[in-house]
């Protein structure tokens, strides 16, 4: 009887894996996942500048929270398959790094209405920690990231991708140290 379930649970188990899709992981995938930044970035900014600069609530608070939760979310599925992609061809990698330079206008964007909140934020019990966490957080996935897709690049575009690389790095670093202050 015990033979029978575990015959059963591995048909089931290989049956499972036969089933699933194969997901083609390349410099496409990464450059679909980059575009996904976009619309996180328009969401943390639309949520960011509908918090009222005073008399906010926690539960208004916590929908920046939600966007910021999508958009770490967005940037560690472009690191999984960074990390699992091969290296990029020069088009891809142009491709890459000219689509996450172009997403800079609205990664400001959401970072500048954040701070312009930040006194109504900040006075939310448990709030600033909060965010501070959040940018921490998204960050952090965004070292990540380029710790993946820099070595997979072609090697013309590496300056260009450290230069936008630091730039996000640097906001995240500007606005954690605004809201803590």
């Amino acid at each position: 009887m015990r033979f029978q379930s575990v015959l059963v649970a591995l048909v089931v188990a290989a049956s499972a894996a036969i089933a699933s899709p194969y997901v083609k992981r390349d410099g496409g995938a990464v450059l679909a996942d980059v575009n996904a930044f976009g619309p996180a970035f328009d969401k943390f900014g639309n949520a960011c500048a509908a918090f009222p600069s005073a008399g906010g609530t926690v539960a208004q608070a916590n929908t920046i929270m939600g966007t910021v939760q999508v958009l770490n979310t967005a940037i560690k599925k472009a690191t999984t398959d960074a990390n699992r992609s091969p290296p990029y061809s020069q088009a891809e990698s142009v491709a890459i790094v000219n689509t996450t330079r172009n997403l800079e206008g609205k990664f400001t964007d959401g970072l500048s209405k954040l701070k312009a909140k930040r006194a109504a934020l900040v006075v939310l019990p448990g709030i600033q920690p909060l965010v501070v966490n959040g940018l921490s957080s998204l960050k952090n996935a965004t070292i990540a990231f380029w710790a993946a897709f820099l070595p997979k690049s072609s090697s013309d575009q590496i300056s260009s991708a450290e230069g936008t690389f630091g730039f996000y790095v640097g906001g995240y670093d500007d606005a954690i140290k605004f809201i803590n202050n």
